[in-house]
């Protein structure tokens, strides 16, 4: 490869690169937009239902839909129930493994799609701790002075 190939394979490597992170910061922009106008942001959550908000101009996409403000957060009361459930183990210091065997196969979304219960220590935000056995998920007792920045809202 010539000397000037390679120059115009760093330059364009620079050019992809500065657009990869100004592309990230347009999307951070964008969904933190839409959760100060208190829409939803991410994928379905266990404990939730998303409601669509039309846009109330009466717009409507190029397959003549609605054109959509976002979509709202609903409790689902029946989801709820357990989300609860689950936090109340958390603060009286159950672990996140016998919580997850509690409700393994339990717990299922309105839609059908069956709960991953091996998500339990990321929906309970709680951090991890190395043992002489592997990794674990530490109980509420151990995460005490940790940095646990989630909580529940349900």
């Amino acid at each position: 490869m010539s000397e000037q190939a390679d120059t115009l394979v760093a330059v364009h490597g620079l050019v992809d690169g500065l657009y990869l992170q100004e592309m990230a910061a347009k999307i951070r922009r964008g969904l933190a937009g839409q959760a100060e106008r208190g829409y939803a942001t991410g994928a379905k959550t266990y404990g939730y239902n998303t409601v669509p908000v039309p846009d109330p101009s009466g717009r409507v996409d190029t397959n003549g839909y609605p054109t959509l403000l976002g979509k709202k957060l609903v409790i689902n009361e029946n989801e709820a129930r357990h989300v609860r459930r689950i936090f109340q183990w958390y603060d009286e210091g159950v672990g996140v493994y016998p919580v997850r065997d509690s409700v393994w196969g339990s717990l299922h979304r309105a839609d059908g799609v069956e709960w991953h219960a091996a998500a339990a220590g990321d929906a309970m935000g709680l951090p991890a701790r190395a043992t002489q056995d592997g990794i674990r998920t530490m109980t509420a007792q151990e995460a005490v002075g940790t940095t646990i920045a989630r909580g529940a809202t349900v």
